[in-house]
């Protein structure tokens, strides 16, 4: 009766374990190149801080630093010096020049497209898309009775935030972004990892399978994510390190001829039990 007791007692403290350690990983990958759901008592420094002022808000644009580096916070606030509110986005300091890119292209679209009445909350005037490892960034241009705004939504591991600015905003959010990163972030800090193939994606409906190359204190990895739904929510994540790419490379291309063999064994043997 005793031993039932203890392993009752370990199982439990394992599943609890578990149960823990489960939560502590996601929110780790949560907080990966930035914090979107980080207790007050992190370790994040803050080294510099700006207010971009619109029609009826604020944004708060911060440039932060934790052990993962440096970071930009881009949070809706009521008025300058308010508390952030929950509309916000995150971004690597790396991703900082193509997140700019992308204001830039949107707002020349924005002085140069005369408002249409194509245009509605169901369909964006323009859209993109930018990737950044497991996070997406999707910019999209859309009018409603206000006038004309620039929707930047921010999925990652399940979760889903987005800020919206008028489309006057948008110039001033790339210059404040701009100023921050000149101001704090070194030229290798701030330029994009371009010697790193573009983000390669594969769509098997429902699902889509994205491959990132990246780098880190280890060396050079491929990250695979398996996405599913509207929300682009990953349900599994695997990262292969750069030693063994061609290992894997063979293994695919092993079943890849091996499989066609197997089907049509299969097949054969099904039509003989029949």
């Amino acid at each position: 009766m005793m031993r039932q007791g203890g392993r009752g007692g370990r199982r439990g403290r394992g599943r609890g374990g578990r149960g823990r350690g489960g939560q502590n990983y996601r929110q780790r990958r949560d907080n990966s190149e930035g914090e979107d759901n980080r207790p007050p008592q992190s370790n994040d420094e803050m080294l510099g801080s700006t207010y971009v002022p619109l029609e009826n808000k604020n944004l708060q644009v911060e440039i932060k630093e934790n052990h993962r580096g440096k970071f930009i916070k881009i949070s809706e606030v009521a008025e300058a010096g308010g508390q952030p509110g929950r509309n916000r986005v995150t971004l690597g300091i790396s991703s900082a020049m193509e997140f700019m890119s992308q204001l830039s292209s949107f707002a020349t679209f924005a002085e140069t497209e005369p408002p249409s009445e194509e245009g509605s909350e169901e369909k964006p005037f323009k859209s993109s898309t930018m990737f950044k490892d497991t996070k997406r960034y999707y910019f999209d241009f859309k009018e409603n009775q206000r006038g004309r705004y620039l929707r930047i939504t921010q999925t990652t591991i399940g979760r889903r935030k987005q800020i919206a600015l008028p489309h006057s905003g948008i110039t001033a959010l790339h210059d404040a972004i701009q100023d921050l990163v000149r101001k704090f972030a070194s030229d290798a800090e701030g330029a994009p990892e371009s010697q790193f193939p573009p983000t390669r994606e594969i769509r098997v409906p429902p699902k889509r399978f994205y491959f990132d190359v990246g780098n880190n204190n280890r060396g050079i990895y491929l990250r695979v994510t398996e996405t599913v739904n509207t929300f682009q929510r990953a349900s599994s994540v695997v990262t292969v390190p750069h030693s063994a790419w061609s290992e894997v490379r063979d293994a695919l291309i092993d079943l890849c001829d091996q499989l066609p063999y197997q089907a049509e064994e299969e097949a054969v043997d099904g039509k003989s039990s029949s």
